[in-house]
């Protein structure tokens, strides 16, 4: 259950990472932030608080996974 704490708590760590992106020349241009996209696998379904993955990826890697998330 989601409760006003943990959306708080999400936010400003989310907030916190996008302004480091930033810094980090511009990565935030070269994620997808992909939020709350579910994912299936094996019958299971999850959902992170928040995912992130490069918008371009080495050869041969599925984008599938994320690279980073927030539980």
């Amino acid at each position: 259950m989601k409760t006003e704490a943990h959306e708080q708590a999400h936010e400003a760590l989310h907030d916190m990472s996008v302004r480091k992106f930033v810094l980090m020349n511009g990565l935030d241009f070269q994620l997808h932030m992909t939020g709350q996209a579910q994912k299936e696998h094996n019958g299971r379904k999850k959902k992170a608080d928040q995912s992130y993955r490069p918008k371009t990826l080495p050869k041969d890697r599925s984008d599938y996974w994320y690279s980073v998330l927030i539980e």
